[in-house]
């Protein structure tokens, strides 16, 4: 069964509190569109999926079942098309607030030039890379960059290395925008999710 606008993935309670997490995982026909938001109200969109489709979605989703007018934070996980074309067109449904991602894409060529140009126009220029190890902010609930641009944060405090990795067959490195991808770790009490993007095998590994 496709889902026509989203799949409300998790949501999570703090009664005592009268605190919840809410993270909508946005039906875009592939690529990518997550949106995180916080116990305070504070939001985050991951990815924008694809060009023309993509942002009517997100931006309802965004004002009727998140109940949003704005959204705090654009994470691009990396510049392909099903994760960042939606972007300038959902400029327009939607205002937001400030642009993250990996730095500058290690893809050439007219459709990547092209790519890279819209995003250009839709932040107008305002956008910074994150590094492993950062947090962005948001009220009540972590959210730390693990990856981003090919580099990694060291261990997670408590993490144990995982026995069902040993043995794993390695496989070429991928070249492409992939393995640039921005990953996100969101901790809400003992809930944990991670987004990274469409980071490849070799990277996953690490």
């Amino acid at each position: 069964m496709i889902l026509p606008l989203c799949l409300t993935l998790v949501t999570l309670s703090v009664s005592a509190l009268s605190q919840e997490l809410r993270i909508f995982v946005i039906d875009v026909d592939g690529g990518g569109a997550n949106l995180i938001v916080g116990p305070k109200g504070d939001s985050l969109l991951i990815d924008a999926g694809w060009p023309v489709t993509s942002a009517p979605r997100i931006a309802e989703v965004a004002r009727k079942q998140a109940g949003l007018k704005k959204i705090d934070y654009f994470v691009a996980t990396h510049f392909h098309k099903g994760h960042v074309g939606g972007l300038e067109e959902l400029l327009k449904l939607m205002p937001i607030g400030k642009f993250l991602d990996h730095g500058a894409s290690v893809e050439k060529g007219d459709a990547a030039d092209a790519l890279i140009a819209s995003y250009q126009r839709g932040t107008g220029g305002k956008h910074r890379p994150v590094k492993p190890g950062e947090h962005i902010p948001m009220a009540g609930v972590s959210l730390r960059v693990v990856a981003s641009g090919g580099r990694f944060i060291g261990s997670l405090a408590g993490s144990q290395k995982n026995p069902h990795c040993d043995g794993a067959v390695l496989k070429d490195n991928d070249p492409t925008e992939n393995r640039q991808s921005v990953g996100v770790l969101v901790s809400f009490g003992r809930f944990r999710f991670l987004n990274l993007g469409d980071m490849t095998w070799n990277f996953e590994h690490r």
